[in-house]
């Protein structure tokens, strides 16, 4: 990360948000037409991965072969889960829940897919010619790009009006994902017992960064975790915060 092709590939992605929200403004799109551009790329985006990450791995005695998706390629993570809350949002007669969702939807997007952008870890150890002809590395951008783009398309278009309970119950929507992902990190772990008990990990998936942190940065003692988890609420708290209050303020002042 950081060498000159990803900040090439930052140049290019903020180009591409910056002109993809001119022409949705530009051109008046609705956010049923938005959603469904987004759904189409969602789907391109998962086969893509899907066909792009397959491994053939030999059974133990060497007599089969299997196709395996790796667990770290799950739509578990947060960037991923948008997928399921986007096909949601466009297609659910809810309208609570459509407006709950477009809310939670608009800071995890934008935040999210710049983070992802900014700090694409999959990156590390491939060279520029890898980098530049993977289908997997166009995916991956192109889908954060579409996410951003979609977080500010719904700030800035006022298909919400935003109050303080949209931060509130964004949180709360965030709290639990995280939560969730304590199970989900257990349950795809590869756990080495002896005798009945347990000695080791083999592998521990990083859903929603609740196992380490995104920097090396090791953590031994159960309270580094729980320091962890409390430095991640807090910049949930405020990052959220930074995006919701400006346009809370806005559509008040409309009122």
């Amino acid at each position: 990360m950081f060498g000159l092709h990803h900040f090439i590939l930052i140049g290019i992605s903020v180009l591409l948000i910056v002109l993809f929200t001119l022409y949705i403004r530009k051109k008046n799109i609705s956010l049923e037409k938005v959603l469904s551009a987004a759904c189409v790329i969602c789907i391109l985006s998962e086969v893509t991965k899907i066909f792009s990450t397959l491994q053939t791995v030999p059974s133990s005695d060497g007599s089969m072969m299997y196709l395996y998706l790796d667990v770290k390629q799950l739509p578990l993570h947060l960037c991923s889960i948008q997928i399921i809350l986007i096909f949601i949002v466009r297609f659910t007669k809810n309208i609570n829940l459509r407006e709950k969702l477009l809310a939670f939807i608009y800071p995890t997007g934008v935040l999210g897919g710049l983070f992802a952008i900014v700090l694409p870890t999959y990156l590390n150890g491939m060279t520029p010619l890898e980098i530049f002809t993977s289908p997997r590395m166009y995916q991956y951008f192109l889908f954060h790009i579409m996410l951003v783009t979609l977080g500010i398309y719904i700030a800035a278009s006022g298909c919400v009006r935003f109050h303080i309970r949209h931060l509130f119950s964004s949180l709360g929507i965030l709290a639990l994902f995280a939560l969730g992902s304590l199970y989900l990190n257990s349950m795809f772990a590869s756990p080495v017992y002896k005798s009945g008990q347990l000695v080791s990990m083999e592998y521990m998936p990083n859903y929603f960064f609740t196992q380490e942190v995104p920097i090396h940065f090791p953590l031994t003692e159960k309270w580094h975790w729980f320091a962890w988890w409390g430095i991640m609420l807090l910049l949930a708290v405020i990052l959220f915060s930074l995006c919701f209050l400006p346009v809370i303020l806005r559509d008040r002042k409309r009122l």
